[in-house]
């Protein structure tokens, strides 16, 4: 039942005994569990392979390497290859558990800015079965990457101070919560947190922003 004879468990520590698909990004990619150390290096190149293209480059048979993952409760993830160690233009991409569907794309980056050809994605995510795909930014790239990846609580997640929360989620108490939880500020939040028969952003002229 446990590892080593579940082949759903990398490890003794393991504590999903989640399956892979090893063909759910496409026939030539490969695909590892998310370390618990929430840290990877590799080099991306030929025996690993996307025909998986987004909006920010990859696809077109770049080298690229998946990462899966399965979440029990909501969570946001952020994921970066700003490392001394990434020696290509890399691509991020998380995608949903249907991954080399054309509507699995949730959400992708290419550059950290102008001077910096590492990635960097933020996104939250409900409970279920996710890829992080790493990749080069196109077919000519390839080399070693560092991947580092961190966890907040997600959207509805109990909290007991802001710095629990993920990225653009407040710590509060949202109308018709229990108690605190992470949630969208009130100006976005779908609901009438000051009763005013208005709700959020720009519809309520208490809001100055979507982030009030």
């Amino acid at each position: 039942p446990d590892y080593p004879f579940d082949p759903g468990c990398e490890s003794a520590a393991d504590n999903s005994e989640f399956l892979n698909n090893p063909v759910a990004c496409g026939p030539m990619m490969k695909i590892k569990q998310l370390p618990g150390t929430n840290m990877d290096s590799g080099t991306l190149d030929g025996t690993s392979t996307s025909t998986i293209g987004t909006p920010c480059g990859g696809g077109g048979n770049a080298p690229a390497v998946a990462y899966v993952f399965n979440l029990s409760q909501p969570k946001v993830i952020q994921a970066s290859t700003d490392d001394s160690g990434t020696m290509l233009d890399t691509v991020l991409n998380i995608r949903s558990a249907n991954c080399s569907d054309q509507d699995a794309e949730l959400e992708c980056n290419d550059n950290i800015d102008g001077d910096n050809s590492a990635s960097k994605i933020t996104r939250s995510l409900q409970a279920g079965t996710y890829y992080l795909i790493v990749s080069g930014y196109d077919n000519t790239e390839s080399g070693e990457y560092t991947l580092y990846v961190q966890w907040f609580n997600g959207e509805g997640a109990s909290c007991a101070e802001q710095t629990d929360c993920g990225p653009g989620l407040m710590c509060r108490q949202p109308v018709g919560a229990a108690g605190l939880i992470c949630a969208q500020p009130a100006c976005n939040d779908g609901l009438d947190d000051d009763n005013d028969g208005k709700i959020d952003y720009p519809n309520d002229p208490g809001c100055s922003s979507p982030s009030d």
